[in-house]
């Protein structure tokens, strides 16, 4: 949700069922029509290049974008966006890992659903909530700061 609101998306209803009772990501609305727009929004909120992973059509799909920030390079987490029809799915950690097959089972399912997929790192994509939390604490008269970290295009 962090990363979404960062992005000034609107929030529509949660995905990316990861155990029985969580959902880790957002299904949201922007008006943006186009892929690469919305690549280069996430670039201009995380103030580095992201990777797009152009598996279907320029065009965004009714405005729709799926979100789920971290490492959302899971097959069911690809399968819950192609589900839903929608063409548009950002996350953090989207290299595609050899010896590590959920990525590439993940990336067949987004080529074979024509999903595109952004990647903005691990880090970048979950700094938002670390940085929400820290005002979360302070309204509860704890003292609070946000350390920035790195983050790693390796992820990508």
């Amino acid at each position: 949700m962090s990363l979404a609101r960062a992005l000034g998306l609107e929030i529509t209803q949660p995905f990316c069922q990861y155990d029985e009772n969580t959902k880790v990501g957002v299904i949201c609305k922007t008006s943006l029509k186009l892929i690469r727009d919305v690549q280069k929004l996430i670039e201009k909120t995380v103030g580095h290049e992201c990777r797009l992973y152009p598996y279907g059509e320029d065009a965004l799909k009714e405005g729709l974008v799926a979100v789920a920030a971290g490492g959302g390079s899971y097959p069911f987490a690809a399968s819950e966006v192609a589900d839903r029809g929608i063409n548009c799915y950002i996350t953090g950690f989207t290299r595609p890992l050899p010896h590590f097959e959920p990525t590439m089972e993940f990336h067949k399912i987004a080529r074979d659903h024509s999903i595109n997929v952004i990647g903005a790192t691990h880090y970048s994509t979950e700094k938002f909530a670390c940085m929400a939390m820290v005002d979360y604490f302070r309204s509860c008269g704890l003292p609070a700061e946000f350390l920035a970290g790195s983050w790693y295009l390796e992820d990508l």
